[in-house]
C-alpha cells in the first residue's frame, strides 16, 4: 500500500473542499496552535472533516501538534487509542470530506 503524504502548508484536493469553511480559514497557518482556538472551533462547520485531517496527518507523517477539529493533541491521541492503532485515519478522512457538504453561507462562515 503506497502511503501518501498530508502537508498542512500546501492543501490537498481534500482540504481544499472544507478549509475555506473553517472558521479559523482567515487566520492563516498560525491559528492552529494558538490559545482559544477551541472556542473557535466550537462552532466550526468544519470541523469533522478538520478533526480526521489532523487524525490522518499524525498517523501518516507523526505530525501530533496543534487544535484541529476543536482537540488538542492529547484528546486526538486518546481517540486513537480508543479508535485503534489500526485504523486507516486517511482512508476516513477522504471518506468525512467526500461525505461533508458545505454550509449555505460562504467561505470562512459568511
Amino acid at each position: 500500500m503506497a502511503i501518501s503524504t498530508l502537508d498542512t502548508t500546501v492543501p490537498s484536493d481534500l482540504d481544499a473542499r472544507w478549509r475555506p469553511w473553517a472558521a479559523c480559514a482567515h487566520l492563516g497557518p498560525s491559528p492552529f496552535y494558538g490559545r482559544g482556538l477551541k472556542d473557535l472551533c466550537a462552532d466550526c462547520p468544519a470541523s469533522e472533516p478538520c478533526l480526521w485531517a489532523a487524525l490522518a496527518l499524525e498517523a501518516v507523517a507523526g505530525y501530533p501538534y496543534g487544535i484541529w477539529g476543536g482537540t488538542t493533541a492529547l484528546r486526538r491521541r486518546r481517540i486513537v487509542e480508543w479508535l485503534g492503532a489500526d485504523v486507516d485515519y486517511h482512508a476516513w478522512y477522504v471518506g468525512v470530506v467526500d461525505a461533508w457538504t458545505p454550509p449555505v453561507a460562504g467561505p470562512g462562515g459568511l
